[in-house]
């Protein structure tokens, strides 16, 4: 449970400093975009980074007992976060395509694609313990 807390943790950086640092710049930086769109860009990244982080305390206190209630809420993390990255920002995603064959992408763009996995293996480590005696309650 401790490797597959850290595996959530180390997916967690990733996608915030993807996501919550790009939406923080872009509030930053971006003077000509409408006032009150720069606010909803900034506050975007400003709830990324606490839910990434929750996201980890979650995989450091729960997760590292055996809740099967962290399990679930990683898994729903990466069934939501996962599909709507793919979709949307995949090799063919809808709105930018993340990937080695487009000439907007740079190939470590492709680095933002390790969260999924890492939290894929987190959840696979964590089965066992979680699933086969670890504790039942929930929240």
């Amino acid at each position: 449970l401790r490797a597959a807390s850290w595996l959530v943790i180390w997916g967690a950086v990733i996608a915030l400093g993807e996501h919550a640092g790009w939406a923080t710049l872009l509030a930053l930086d971006e003077a000509r975009l409408n006032p009150h769109a720069r606010v909803h860009f900034f506050m975007a990244g400003v709830y990324a980074a606490i839910g990434g982080i929750l996201l980890c305390v979650i995989a450091l206190t729960l997760l590292r007992e055996g809740h099967r209630v962290a399990w679930f809420a990683l898994l729903f993390a990466l069934v939501v976060g996962g599909t709507f990255e793919v979709v949307m920002n995949g090799p063919t995603g809808l709105l930018f395509q993340h990937g080695f064959s487009t000439t907007e992408s740079i190939p470590n763009g492709m680095a933002l694609f390790g969260y999924p996995f890492a939290w894929l293996a987190a959840l696979v480590i964590a089965w066992r313990p979680v699933f086969a005696g670890g504790p039942t309650e929930s929240f």
